[in-house]
């Protein structure tokens, strides 16, 4: 976890370890599932020059083969994408006395919610997202033509 104020060396040390941490859990046979819906716009904002936005697609690729993990990318043009939305993390457990949740960051904090209409709303919204998102497998090739076209990409 963070281990100092938001956005010192120390904090950002700590969420890249946290992060880590959960990349070598998702490798086990009984790792958690993950289901992530990343927008087009997201995966073409450049962070850094064509090397990096490279290993950055590539690295996403790789998430995307693991058993544990679904990965789809929600098109610009889709009607689920006009939808303004906060990221959130949808949080199930596996002891079922455990409610689930929603996670939300934000600039000064973040938030849990655990108020059953509010995560089934959440949930709901998180369908919605998945339904008008690329398949995996058109995902991940999406992924891979961006990968292999960031030569191509201006700098910005």
């Amino acid at each position: 976890a963070a281990e100092g104020p938001p956005g010192t060396a120390a904090d950002i040390d700590g969420q890249v370890a946290l992060g880590r941490e959960w990349q070598a859990r998702l490798d086990r046979p009984d790792a958690p599932r993950l289901a992530l819906v990343i927008g087009e716009s997201a995966l073409r904002t450049r962070a850094g020059g064509p090397e990096v936005m490279r290993g950055q697609l590539d690295h996403l690729r790789e998430l995307a083969a693991l058993p544990a993990v679904s990965l789809q990318v929600l098109l610009l043009r889709s009607a689920a994408g006009a939808r303004a939305v906060t990221p959130f993390t949808i949080l199930d457990f596996a002891d079922r006395a455990d409610p689930s949740a929603v996670y939300l960051e934000y600039l000064t904090g973040s938030l849990v919610l655990d108020a059953a209409d509010e995560v089934r709303r959440y949930a709901a919204v998180f369908g919605q997202l998945r339904s008008g998102a690329l398949g995996t497998a058109d995902s991940a090739e999406f992924i891979s033509e961006l990968a292999g076209h960031q030569d191509d990409a201006p700098d910005r």
